[in-house]
């Protein structure tokens, strides 16, 4: 470390001077059995550690115990049987030995270098928190009880020195904005323990904090510290060398581009927080970065100082940004899979794209796409439903600048798609969908980095529903079976009257605004960090969708242990529909629950909380069907907890099958929520049931469940099997009827 001063090297020399350190190399240490001239680190203790734990001890050192594997120790508890079995064939146990010896990669030999090592890193680990007395031993012995041999680790801590006095040189002459940002991050404070990780944590702080306004050359010198081993306290003594705050003098773009079209210098320019003639900034070059990344174009963007081009003065410093384009125009056919929002459902086809990332030069990028695929292949497999088709064709469009408004940057991005999808029976929705999405970035320091404003146009047309509700009526048997039909497919009908009587260009239009915050460490597998969605949409000016839906999602990731992630969802959604008898909410934007990424206990779109109204009649049974798949609900509570084990990666076996063992992942699950409020009406053009609070909180339905998965380039692919534990409906038995789920990711 850089707070080694000679004070301290002439202690830490001393004290190893005075210290004995004893290795017992006789005939009472246990030979191994994989190398009889070396001795196995059976176990390791520490003795004397107060401050400290054995296992954060026993992380910062390089002398490791010997850990078998499972299928180690199988093997040798048959070979050590079979050797002392003198019947046993011996080519038998020289087999076993053979392939035991193989696994010696799992053993841990003493080594006297490496244990001199590890008693100097715990002696500097102490050394580094405080105790400026500290001494450190160890020795390598056999235990005759165990039959094992042990290394042990004796400290003694002494006291832990406090700081007495804290000076900070070079840091005059800033303006009361820098000092306020300087104080913000101070750690180091008098009268607490000697901390060497603390304090070089708060001088790296002020360091940044510097460089982000305009100290291009700040640095800091080695800490100087003083001793006071009567008074047990430190002096810590800090200079700072600042230099003169500069400015950006020139800007260079280059572009590794190869033969592709170049992206145009105005947006390259357009999205860089810092410009000539600003003072420097660590964090806007930063941001630049990110700004440049985002646009798609660029597989590598790094922004560096130059003097290539331009000669730096002794105010300014100059910038050359490396571009390197990734592959702009792409054609694709094949299979595809995705996950749709409404029945949060797995989808599987066939797509055909054809996609450009730069093509008008200023980073715009589109994409053209023919798809044919099935929906909900889970319930397809293993609920041995009807298949629900769909075809599109359409195209995507992104502007990633559009305008500057302040400091925020506004993007665009839009799409025309046409899609035919069998709903019910002879039921077919041909939608028309021009959707507008003015995107922009948040500042870093904000909660939520996104924020979105769509406008969503659409023609919707129920083809056949005339066929369709003709089929609901010949099952009714009287005339209060009619009239319940009639109510069920309402929420169509209405569509459906609209179109024949004023013949729309458009039957929606649709208002969203969305705030996204993002941690994550990645987007595909996380390990730690939270992902926040909050949006609202709903009627705007014209249309037959006249609602107005709110909806919050928020996910939180824990990395317990390299190979263990702890996650845990919550999701509350309400949907306000108005006009009931003359308006409709689009399918996708009703509320479903169960599936592969709701309440696994139960299939897709088959939960909800009934409370009172049910078709579950012999007359109406085909409607029941319709109704559960096609009718969503107003109101969503959700919430999961979900335990995820990597394997890792096991040496005791061959290259190829750890490498394929590595990427499986198995998951512990426990999901609740339901879904509220049908969205049928009844003969008064109002809902059949009204809920109280008690009925939200008694509608909860809990499932638990396993999943096992296996990490592929395009994300984890699961297998779920989920147990409904309770069913408010009544409908199911505890750990009964358990249901399959494919997934394509994770669950959230």
């Amino acid at each position: 470390m850089w707070f080694r001063r000679i004070c301290f090297l002439l202690v830490g020399l001393l004290c190893w001077a005075s210290e004995s350190h004893s290795i017992e190399y006789n005939k009472n240490l246990f030979r191994s059995f994989y190398n009889p001239d070396l001795y196995e680190i059976n176990k390791i203790v520490f003795k004397g550690n107060t401050f400290a734990s054995a296992e954060k001890l026993q992380s910062l050192i390089s002398s490791k115990p010997t850990k078998k594997s499972i299928p180690h120790k199988v093997l040798l508890f048959y070979y050590e049987n079979i050797s002392r079995n003198r019947g046993a064939p011996k080519l038998l146990a020289a087999s076993l030995k053979s392939v035991i010896l193989s696994l010696a990669n799992e053993i841990s030999f003493f080594k006297e270098i490496v244990a001199e090592n590890d008693r100097q890193t715990l002696y500097n680990y102490y050394f580094q928190n405080g105790f400026h007395d500290v001494t450190v031993d160890y020795r390598f012995y056999p235990n005759l009880d165990e039959k094992i041999n042990l290394l042990e680790f004796s400290i003694s801590e002494g006291a832990q020195y406090r700081i007495d006095y804290i000076s900070i040189y070079g840091l005059d002459s800033l303006s009361p904005q820098v000092e306020k940002e300087i104080q913000s991050v101070r750690k180091v404070k008098v009268g607490e323990p000697f901390n060497e990780e603390l304090l070089a944590e708060e001088l790296t702080s002020i360091r940044v904090i510097l460089r982000n306004n305009g100290y291009f050359y700040a640095e800091f010198l080695t800490p100087r510290v003083v001793i006071d081993t009567l008074r047990k306290v430190d002096s810590v003594f800090v200079v700072f060398t600042k230099g003169k705050p500069v400015k950006i003098g020139y800007i260079n773009f280059i572009d590794s581009v190869g033969n592709q079209k170049r992206v145009g210098y105005n947006v390259k320019y357009n999205n860089l927080d810092i410009k000539p003639g600003d003072l420097f900034s660590q964090r806007k070059v930063l941001s630049s970065e990110i700004n440049l990344s985002s646009l798609g174009t660029f597989e590598l963007v790094r922004i560096d100082t130059s003097s290539v081009f331009h000669p730096f003065t002794d105010s300014t410093i100059n910038l050359a940004i490396l571009l390197n384009y990734r592959r702009l125009r792409d054609y694709g056919i094949g299979l595809f899979t995705n996950r749709t929002t409404a029945e949060k459902a797995i989808n599987l086809g066939f797509e055909f794209t054809i996609s450009d990332r730069n093509i008008f030069g200023g980073a715009q990028s589109a994409s053209f796409f023919l798809r044919a695929f099935g929906i909900d292949v889970s319930r397809v497999i293993f609920e041995r439903k009807s298949l629900e088709y769909e075809f599109q064709m359409g195209m995507n469009f992104l502007q990633p600048l559009l305008w500057i408004i302040g400091n925020t940057r506004v993007g665009l991005s839009s799409s025309i798609l046409y899609s035919q999808r069998k709903v019910f029976s002879s039921l077919q929705l041909n939608t028309f969908t021009f959707p507008l999405k003015f995107s922009s970035r948040l500042p870093l320091w904000t909660y939520f980095n996104y924020m979105d404003f769509d406008f969503y146009f659409e023609r919707q047309v129920p083809k056949n529903f005339a066929t369709a509700s003709q089929r609901f009526f010949e099952n009714a048997k009287s005339f209060e079976d009619s009239l319940r039909i009639q109510q069920s497919v309402a929420i169509f009908g209405n569509l459906d009257r609209y179109i024949n009587a004023y013949h729309p260009l458009l039957t929606t239009s649709i208002l969203g605004i969305n705030f996204t915050g993002d941690t994550r460490d990645n987007p595909l597998i996380p390990r730690r960090g939270r992902l926040t969605n909050l949006s609202f949409d709903g009627y705007f000016f014209f249309g037959m969708a006249k609602y107005y839906r709110f909806n919050f999602a928020s996910r939180w990731f824990w990395n317990l242990t390299d190979f263990f992630v702890f996650g845990t969802r919550i999701q509350a959604g309400y949907i306000y529909w108005f006009d009931k008898k003359n308006s409709f909410v689009p399918f996708e934007r009703h509320f479903f629950a169960g599936g592969a990424n709701s309440v696994r206990g139960w299939a897709s779109r088959q939960l909800r909380y009934f409370k009172g109204f049910r078709l579950d009649t012999g007359s109406s049974a085909i409607v029941n069907s319709f109704l559960r798949d096609f009718v969503g609900n107003s109101t969503l509570f959700e919430a999961s907890i979900e335990a995820r084990f990597r394997f890792g990666r096991p040496s005791y076996i061959g290259k190829t099958l750890a490498d394929i063992l590595e990427l499986f992942t198995v998951t512990v699950f426990f999901d609740a929520g339901n879904a509220y409020q049908w969205l049928i009406q009844n003969e008064n053009g109002d809902y059949y049931v009204k809920y109280t609070l008690g009925d939200y909180i008694r509608g909860i339905a809990c499932a638990t469940g396993f999943g096992i998965g296996f990490v592929t380039p395009a994300g984890p692919f699961f297998l779920d099997l989920g147990f409904p534990i309770y069913d408010p409906n009544k409908e199911k038995r505890t750990f009964t009827s358990p249901v399959f789920h494919i997934r394509l990711g994770y669950a959230f």
